[in-house]
């Protein structure tokens, strides 16, 4: 008896779609086990190979090159193909006639690879030598005699006319589309796959056939919201943490899987990953070159990585300053005594002595042996510390809690935006973004508001000169690699602050182009990155990878940074697609600080690679972490309306509805400062105290909020208030009421002792 397999290879061209196609038969009269069928699709997303940092080069590579995609779970997973640029046409991939995708994997080649995506991959698992399962698990195909199988995936074309829609929004809803024209079932989570234990999630499941039910893995608690055959949409609270996988069963027995993640409290999270900086990654040995630096944390090995020889960039040294500037960032939020005194002996006696030299404020790129600072013009060097001077400023401004006064930190932030533009590479300075360049514009902004008005026109003049040379540019999104997200962010707020509206939009479509949101944890709102994230290693063998998959790296924050912006601007256009990528982004980081507090730079999600998971490296995670604090900030909007019905839901915050259109409020995202509902263009802040709880009537007259100063030193602050209906309004302070009139905003200033909390009560007066 032999085994005999046909194998039929169909093409199909119907209806503006492509459908491929292939029957296994068994004729044989042994029984045929498959232990690998995928279907391996090259596209062009090479991006190095035959361009240059030129304008058109740049236009050919964003025009022609393509991201990929994918939510790999069941019966309704996709592939999307993206052009860089965002622009239509794109493409859809589904898996049709009752066909499930369980894995991908890319075929190595010269760059990323060709992906493969994989029907059956038990055979895979084995020689490719995974340690471990992917997320689906792997099968295999069993064929007795005589039996037959059909596997086919369509091609779909997404195309249209962007009208009212923006690109974000006509591919969302024709994906949503095409899943449910085929009897696939449309899933959507909101505010993000990665929360914690504190938050509700909305989870909405749609299957024009029926859904038969909703398995969780591990116990939730639950309420429907709308329980119907077709349509599902739940509030759920998880109990444990780490990845949480849910599965939706079909009525058909198809079933798809999704993801979560589930860490604790934020606030808790984040305290931890400061308290770990602080004790674990500030490094003293009296007398070494390294002496009162921040240094990379390698968490396989439970240490520091030690030795000048791992030290390139600005000592080391995004792994190094980074975590100075999230440290100093959170501190200006919530000040930790020695936390401060860490980053004030990290400046005093490593920053300014070894790295930075006091006299010109020019800061070196790395060490010769055996401690000469050497290359002082790489420019992103200077905006790490820029960034850093500018957090300790607002730590000394906002609670008097630093050894030096707040002023001088503001000045040492402005010298070195001054050293940078004297001393920085002109080429990279004029042609393309750095990373975390917008604190440059609030920079200006405090130094006129300090009185120096000299030192910010200077400045001013510097920031303007170069924004006419770089946004003159079609493409001026690359930075030391060819490819690169890094300068999204400056592109797009220097525009802002020069009012260039269209390369603002222009920014924003690349941006969203590159960022996923499927239901996967580390794929939602995470975006495509290269370069030193290849290799988890950040000086050993550094160009020598596998060129294994990477997600969640620090641009992830940085082009979130944009959609949340754009989101708070009134607008005609819907741009709702750009907002939950860009919240989700904001969450799904959190994953990468561990419970012990240490972190990780990235994440790897292909088993195959040797740096599958979390990466064992600290890195640049801090460049990461202080683009969350940047936009520290929680909403609420309006993700579904069903029949007559909107559900609101909660970004960052929970929320419950009392009588007279009142909405209360309770933040859960880590730092309760900052509030927006930007559908009803109504904000608020109170930076550095602690929101804990907003009532507010929805036709914006009434305003309750309790604020505390969660701190040990006395904060001054203030209440800002955007969007309220009424320029006179009767204002109560722990019940001491007074009548006051605004202008634009509401805007009260606040003094809190340590501990101490208020009520503040605004009423419209009409």
């Amino acid at each position: 008896k032999e085994a005999s397999l046909q194998l039929i290879n169909i093409f199909l061209l119907t209806d503006d779609e492509l459908k491929w196609s292939i029957e296994l038969k068994n004729y044989g009269d042994k029984e045929i086990y498959i232990g690998e069928l995928g279907f391996p699709i090259a596209f062009n997303n090479n991006y190095y190979s035959n361009f240059r940092q030129t304008d058109y080069s740049l236009g050919e590579l964003f025009g022609k090159r393509v991201y990929i995609h994918k939510f790999i779970g069941g019966s309704s997973s996709y592939i999307l193909i993206r052009r860089l640029n965002g622009k239509m046409p794109a493409l859809l991939i589904i898996p049709e006639n009752g066909n499930s995708l369980e894995f991908t994997h890319n075929i190595l080649t010269d760059w990323e690879g060709i992906p493969c995506f994989y029907f059956h991959s038990k055979a895979t698992k084995k020689y490719l030598k995974m340690k471990d399962d992917w997320l689906n698990g792997h099968s295999y195909l069993k064929l007795v005699k005589n039996e037959s199988r059909k596997y086919s995936i369509a091609f779909v074309p997404i195309d249209g006319k962007v009208h009212y829609l923006d690109y974000e929004e006509l591919t969302r809803k024709t994906i949503k589309s095409e899943i449910l024209k085929r009897g696939k079932t449309w899933i959507e989570v909101h505010p993000s796959m990665v929360g914690s234990t504190e938050m509700f999630f909305y989870l909405y499941v749609l299957n024009k056939n029926g859904i038969s039910n909703i398995k969780f893995e591990k116990p939730v608690d639950t309420k429907y919201l709308i329980n119907s055959n077709k349509i599902k949409l739940l509030k759920v609270k998880f109990k444990q943490k780490g990845q949480n996988k849910v599965t939706i069963i079909e009525k058909d027995g198809l079933s798809t899987n999704i993801f979560f993640y589930i860490i604790e409290p934020i606030e808790t999270l984040l305290n931890k990953r400061a308290e770990f900086i602080r004790t674990k990654q500030f490094f003293r040995k009296e007398g070494d070159l390294l002496d009162y630096a921040f240094l990379v944390y390698q968490n396989d090995k439970d240490k520091v990585l030690y030795g000048p020889d791992f030290y390139w960039g600005s000592g080391g040294y995004e792994g190094g300053i980074t975590e100075a500037m999230f440290l100093a960032r959170l501190n200006s939020i919530r000040p930790v005594k020695e936390q401060i005194q860490t980053l004030e002996d990290y400046i005093d006696n490593f920053l300014l002595k070894k790295l930075q030299n006091p006299l010109d404020f020019s800061v070196a790129w790395f060490f010769l042996k055996p401690d000469i600072p050497y290359k002082i013009g790489r420019p992103y060097n200077y905006l790490h510390n820029i960034n850093l001077y500018y957090s300790m400023y607002l730590i000394g401004k906002r609670f008097n809690s630093t050894k030096r006064n707040y002023k001088d930190y503001l000045i040492y932030a402005y010298k070195t935006s001054k050293a940078m533009f004297e001393k920085g590479w002109y080429w990279h300075l004029y042609n393309v973004g750095f990373m975390n360049f917008g604190t440059m514009y609030d920079l200006v902004k405090a130094l006129k508001n300090e009185g120096y008005i000299e030192e910010a026109t200077k400045l001013e003049e510097l920031l303007k000169d170069r924004a006419e040379k770089i946004l003159a540019k079609n493409y001026p999104y690359s930075a030391e690699p060819l490819y690169d997200t890094t300068g999204y962010e400056d592109i797009y707020f220097t525009a802002k602050y020069f009012k260039n509206i269209s390369k603002m939009l222009k920014t924003v479509r690349l941006a969203m182009a590159q960022k996923n949101l499927v239901p996967i944890w580390f794929w939602a709102g995470s975006d495509k990155r290269y370069w030193d994230a290849m290799e988890d290693n950040p000086y050993s063998n550094y160009y020598s990878s596998d060129f294994g998959e990477t997600a969640l790296h620090y641009t992830t924050t940085q082009t979130a940074l944009i959609g949340l912006d754009i989101y708070e601007r009134p607008r005609f256009f819907p741009r709702d697609t750009t907002f939950y990528k860009s919240y989700s982004a904001m969450l799904a980081v959190l994953a990468l600080i561990h419970n012990d507090g240490s972190a990780s730079m990235c994440y790897t999600p292909d088993p195959a690679s040797h740096h599958y998971g979390f990466n064992k490296f600290s890195g640049d995670s801090g460049l990461c972490f202080y683009g969350f604090l940047r936009n520290n900030k929680f909403y609420i909007d309006i993700p579904f309306k069903i029949g007559k019905q909107y559900v609101e839901v909660g970004y960052g915050c929970n929320i419950k509805n009392l009588k007279n259109n009142r909405v209360y409020i309770t933040p859960v995202d880590g730092l309760a400062q900052q509030f927006s509902y930007p559908r009803l263009n109504f904000s608020l802040s109170a930076p550095g105290a602690k929101i804990n709880y907003i009532i507010f009537q929805r036709n914006k007259k009434f305003l309750e909020i309790k604020l505390s100063n969660p701190s040990h030193f006395t904060l001054n602050s203030e209440l800002i208030v955007k969007g309220f209906w009424a320029n006179k309004v009767k204002v109560s302070i722990d019940n001491k009421e007074k009548t006051l009139t605004f202008e634009d905003f509401i805007k009260l200033p606040l003094i809190l002792k340590p501990s101490q909390t208020i009520k503040i009560i605004l009423n419209a007066i009409d």
